[in-house]
């Protein structure tokens, strides 16, 4: 009886919707049913109709059939078992089955849904981030004389009457929590339609690319100008962050998620290889160029410039020193090598702090190469002050 009179107040409304359950493809050949009987089936416009069945469990009430009112409800998760997406319809042998929430939002007049077949889920925060109540609570009311809840409680709501028991098996993996009511995804899935915020990912491949030759190009560039290397460390880690925080700050600001993992990824891989490289290759470079100079059968010749630092109460800052040395290999044509000496070490090399030694190697026979690095010793003096007052930080007195 009470069966009989639940599809009578079902054929009585026309906003009741009903689920029914897609089974995996592998049973189509044990079902009865054809796409073209089950109510609301829509046939793909200009798809062939092939004879074939599909597996499905279907209502039991005839008023909820008739109703055509009728969507799948099923959840897919991803690769790793977290569900991320709905899947919005069901295409077989030339028809087309709508799920629950786009069923929900054709009949309420929503607008246009996703073009795609997945839709990626905007969630609304952790579980139970919509109102619940309870049915036993909600039944028993009814069953009083006088009722305590309001008539009207759920006049203009979108009711949804699921199961939350974790005894019942209705509860998912979701990105926003381990147990996720199942009914809180599809009340998800359908307020997305409803707002039209779903999470849209453009197609980035393009664009993760460019981003990818941006990054790559922009440190090849800076390498090749030969930047401090702290600076050029802190920019980096800084643009690399940057680009994270864009990517999280789009899925949660805005119904847009922009993932530019990958370029992160590709330029942490050609800093690493770049850096590595650039290392040995100094390393080679100086290794080669001593040995070069103490087996020369004539001996060698050097010419050592040693400029000391003294700032107030004998301080020089070390952001200075940096500059000053970078400038310094700037300066002249001859082939140099800049060294900051710290007076860190014991004895006599403690009075050596904050001094900059600036060498030149050459054959002592090549009069000419001799003369080009007397050339820039006095170049080098000349500009000396300049350079100091430029790169001074601060203001700092040197």
């Amino acid at each position: 009886d009470s069966d009989a009179y639940f599809n009578e107040v079902i054929a009585g409304t026309s906003n009741t919707f009903f689920p029914m359950l897609r089974l995996p493809p592998e049973s189509d050949r044990l079902s009865q049913v054809k796409p073209a009987m089950i109510p609301g089936a829509e046939h793909i416009k200009g798809a062939p109709e092939t004879e074939g069945t599909v597996a499905v469990i279907l209502p039991h009430f005839a008023a909820a059939l008739a109703s055509a009112r009728l969507g799948t409800n099923n959840i897919y998760p991803d690769a790793d078992g977290v569900a991320r997406r709905y899947h919005l319809w069901h295409d077989v042998h030339g028809w087309r089955l709508s799920s629950l929430p786009l069923k929900v939002a054709q009949v309420l007049g929503y607008q246009d849904a996703p073009p795609t077949t997945d839709m990626l889920i905007n969630w609304r925060g952790k579980p139970f981030s919509y109102r619940y109540l309870s049915f036993s609570d909600v039944f028993l009311d009814m069953q009083r004389k006088e009722p305590a809840r309001p008539r009207d409680e759920f006049r203009g709501q979108l009711v949804l009457i699921g199961s939350t028991a974790p005894s019942l098996f209705d509860i998912k993996p979701t990105s926003m929590a381990r147990e996720f009511p199942g009914v809180e995804i599809l009340a998800t899935a359908i307020d997305n339609l409803a707002h039209r915020d779903w999470i849209r990912t453009p197609k980035t491949s393009l664009a993760n690319a460019l981003v990818a030759l941006l990054i790559v190009w922009a440190m090849g560039i800076a390498l090749y100008r030969n930047p401090d290397s702290d600076r050029f460390n802190r920019v980096f880690g800084l643009s690399q962050i940057g680009l994270l925080a864009f990517s999280y700050a789009t899925i949660n600001l805005s119904s847009y998620f922009l993932n530019l993992a990958g370029p992160v990824f590709l330029g942490l891989i050609y800093f690493s290889i770049a850096r590595v490289y650039s290392f040995a290759t100094a390393r080679t470079l100086e290794k080669s160029a001593v040995t070069q100079t103490l087996a020369s059968s004539e001996g060698s010749g050097a010419t050592l410039l040693l400029v000391q630092l003294r700032g107030e109460d004998g301080v020089v800052s070390a952001t200075f020193l940096k500059r000053l040395r970078k400038a310094l290999l700037a300066v002249g044509v001859e082939p140099k090598d800049v060294e900051v000496i710290k007076g860190r070490q014991r004895g006599i090399w403690g009075l050596f702090d904050a001094t900059v030694g600036v060498s030149w190697a050459y054959p002592p026979s090549d009069e000419s190469w001799r003369a080009r690095v007397e050339a820039d010793v006095q170049a080098l003096r000349e500009r000396l002050p300049e350079l100091v007052a430029r790169l001074r930080v601060n203001d700092e007195e040197i």
